[in-house]
């Protein structure tokens, strides 16, 4: 695929995750956790960046997580994730 046809790709996308924020929101029956994990520079912002630049940011949220601290160590690791869940219609 030539840069060309994937820049173009990419925008149809983006404009099709726009439109089903948008439906999501207003239907406000489901939600949509995304968690990315990997060491640094694996690419985790750009990610961020291109998928979130698609979106509505009112209905994103972004959070950052730092090393584990014991407490979340203790747990699996999604335990410190479960109070950021997105609440219904939004992402996080």
């Amino acid at each position: 695929m030539t840069r060309e046809k994937a820049e173009k790709r990419f925008a149809r996308l983006g404009q099709e995750l726009f439109d089903l924020q948008e439906a999501m929101y207003a239907a406000r029956v489901t939600s949509v956790l995304v968690v990315l994990q990997g060491r640094d520079s694996a690419g985790k912002d750009g990610t961020i960046k291109h998928v979130v630049g698609c979106l509505d940011p009112r209905g994103v949220e972004v959070t950052p997580f730092g090393v584990p601290t014991p407490e979340e160590r203790a747990h699996d690791f999604l335990w410190r994730i479960h109070r950021h869940a997105p609440r219904l219609g939004q992402f996080s």
